[in-house]
């Protein structure tokens, strides 16, 4: 058994939905904007960013990503929701 982690992995565009054919079984985390955007900026802190350019780096990078593959995911075999 194999486990991988990231949200581009259910992205349906090429070159990742080219991917989806490699495992047998998929999850996705639906996970609250807000909560994505709060972990983010903490993960950007732990960085060294000062809460500021944490913020600024969360929403102008990993929010703006995370929307793009939301409106364009393949199907999961299991949803889990927070």
């Amino acid at each position: 058994m194999v486990i991988i982690e990231g949200n581009c992995l259910h992205f349906d565009e090429k070159p990742w939905s080219d991917l989806a054919s490699s495992w047998d079984f998929s999850i996705w985390l639906d996970i609250a904007e807000e909560t994505t955007l709060q972990r983010c900026i903490a993960r950007w802190i732990g960085h060294g960013h000062d809460p500021e350019a944490a913020r600024t780096r969360a929403e102008g990078n990993d929010v703006t990503n995370a929307r793009r593959i939301i409106a364009a995911r393949l199907n999961a075999d299991m949803v889990f929701s927070e």
